[in-house]
C-alpha cells in the first residue's frame, strides 16, 4: 500500500484488532475510531442534551452524513457502556450535569476540559490513565489518546477564549466545538502517539 491512510489499510487494521491482533500504525489516522475516544466524545455530547437534540432533529443540516453517523455511533457506544449497572454513579453524574446545562442560569465554574477531567475519575478512563507509561506502545496508546483529546479541547478553549460555560454562550460554543472544531480534525485526521525509538513494537503488526 502506498499510504497507511488508505481505506483498505484501515479496514485491515480494524479486522486484525477485532481478532485480537495488535496493530501499530500511528499514522493511519485511527484516533477517532478508538473506543476510548468514541466513548469520551459520546459522553461529552450527552453532557449537553440540547446539542444531542439538535443531532436527533437534524438541526445541523450542514454536517456531512458521515460525521453525523459518527457522532451518533459515539453516543450509542457511550450509552451502551453507561447502561451497565456498575457505571450507575457515572450515569447519574452525567444526567445531573446535563440537566444543569439545560437550565443553566449564569455560569459554571468549569469549562469543557474541566468536565473531561472530571470524567477521567470514572471508568473506563480511570483504569486507562492509571497504566504504567513504561508499558508497551499499544498498551499505553489509550492513555496517550485521552491526553491528546484533552489537549485538543484545551486548545479550542484557548482559541475561543472560553473560561466558563455561560447561559449566553453554552449552546453556541458547544455547537462550534463539535460542528466546526472537532469536524475539521475528524476530516483532516489525527495521528496517534508514535514512539520514535520503537517503530516496530514486539507483538504488533506494523
Amino acid at each position: 500500500f502506498k499510504s497507511v491512510k488508505n481505506e483498505r489499510v484501515i479496514n485491515l487494521a480494524k479486522y486484525l484488532e477485532a481478532n485480537h491482533i495488535n496493530v501499530y500504525s500511528p499514522r493511519s489516522d485511527m484516533f477517532f475510531e478508538r473506543n476510548e475516544i468514541k466513548i469520551a466524545l459520546g459522553i461529552m455530547m450527552l453532557l449537553f442534551p440540547m446539542y444531542v437534540q439538535g443531532l436527533e432533529q437534524n438541526t445541523y443540516q450542514f454536517l456531512r452524513p458521515e460525521l453525523k453517523a459518527y457522532y451518533i455511533s459515539c453516543i450509542k457506544l457511550a450509552t451502551s457502556f453507561l447502561n451497565k449497572p456498575e457505571h450507575l454513579s457515572f450515569k447519574k453524574w452525567i444526567y445531573n450535569h446535563g440537566n444543569a446545562h439545560i437550565s443553566l442560569e449564569g455560569s459554571t465554574d468549569y469549562t469543557y476540559s474541566g468536565l473531561l477531567y472530571q470524567m477521567f475519575e470514572y471508568e473506563p478512563f480511570k483504569s486507562i490513565l492509571s497504566i504504567d507509561l513504561t508499558a508497551g506502545v499499544v498498551d499505553v496508546r489509550p492513555a496517550r489518546n485521552l491526553a491528546l483529546l484533552s489537549q485538543v479541547i484545551g486548545k479550542y478553549e484557548y482559541l475561543h477564549k472560553i473560561d466558563v460555560l455561560s447561559t449566553k454562550s453554552i449552546n453556541k460554543n458547544t455547537e462550534i466545538l463539535f460542528n466546526l472544531y472537532i469536524r475539521l480534525l475528524y476530516e483532516g485526521g489525527i495521528s496517534e502517539y508514535e514512539d520514535d525509538a520503537e517503530y516496530a513494537p514486539s507483538g504488533c503488526v506494523s
